[in-house]
């Protein structure tokens, strides 16, 4: 802030130096009032290569911060990506297709079509979703191709979906 006020100063003082040489004064005081602005001037130039310098200096830090915190977004997902394996023993996307089978295993079982499902396959249904929902999963693609209610069905497939996340939270499936 100081640099700034000094540079702004510097800049106003070569200005009203400038202007007074202009004016009808002596030979001897437009001589003195040109060596003063240039003065104030070249020491202006100074004053704002290190304003420069500490702009870009700042700019710099806060660009590698920046860089810092993505590394560390990218790290806590990669350690938690490396949990998963170890919990389940293979890797991320083979997980995935593992509760996307499981899941289309269940919408295809004939109690998942029928109105009066057993609490049982709810009860799976919503641990699988659970899962996926752990695991990042859009809540569109589980819409879509999860419960198979996409297009005109989207917004029933929403309902039935929070029904399924509400009912599961009420009876404790988690």
């Amino acid at each position: 802030m100081v640099d700034w006020v000094k540079q702004n100063s510097l800049l106003g003082g070569a200005l009203c130096l400038w202007l007074l040489a202009l004016s009808p004064v002596g030979n001897l005081g437009k001589a003195v009032c040109y060596c003063l602005a240039l003065g104030c001037a070249t020491e202006s130039i100074h004053q704002s290569r290190k304003l420069i310098k500490i702009a870009s200096r700042n700019g710099a830090i806060a660009a590698m911060n920046l860089e810092i915190e993505q590394m560390q977004l990218a790290l806590e997902a990669h350690t938690q990506q490396q949990a998963l394996h170890e919990i389940y023993g293979t890797s991320a996307p083979e997980v995935k297709e593992e509760v996307l089978k499981s899941l289309e295993h269940l919408y295809h079982e004939p109690s998942a079509k029928n109105e009066t499902e057993t609490s049982t396959s709810r009860q799976q249904l919503f641990l699988a979703i659970k899962a996926l929902i752990i695991a990042e999963v859009p809540e569109t693609f589980i819409i879509e191709s999860v419960l198979k209610m996409g297009g005109r069905n989207w917004d029933k497939g929403k309902q039935f979906l929070q029904a399924l996340l509400q009912e599961g939270e009420e009876k404790g499936w988690s």
